[in-house]
């Protein structure tokens, strides 16, 4: 009998919507030094996204406010999805992925309103 292997990620890492809240909360606080608020994104983020937004000055990122529930656009794979954030200033969305069906989602890529995902 084959036994499926157990999350690794806590219950709120496995859920796309809680780690695009995560990362959103932790993006948006511009009023962090760098050191402190890259202490807070890089966890959040997989390579792609560390190489992406490392040299990000926190002072340039957008002061946010959500105003409503994020959702998760379907996807067909268990390992990358899209969770669309509605904010004061569009929807933003951002695009996470997992090496596993069982692992944390962790960002890759922040789209701007303004942006094609």
């Amino acid at each position: 009998m084959h036994e499926e292997n157990p999350p690794t990620g806590s219950a709120e890492q496995l859920d796309p919507v809680r780690s695009a809240e995560r990362f959103m909360s932790a993006w948006t606080s511009t009023e962090l030094s760098y050191g402190a608020w890259w202490s807070r994104v890089e966890p959040l983020l997989n390579a792609q996204g560390k190489q992406a937004y490392a040299a990000t000055d926190p002072a340039q990122v957008p002061r946010l406010k959500i105003l409503g529930p994020l959702t998760v656009i379907a996807s067909t794979v268990e390992t990358s999805t899209s969770v669309e954030v509605p904010t004061d200033q569009g929807t933003f969305t951002l695009r996470l992925s997992r090496p596993s069906g069982h692992s944390p989602w962790l960002v890759s890529r922040i789209y701007f309103p303004s942006d094609t995902p």
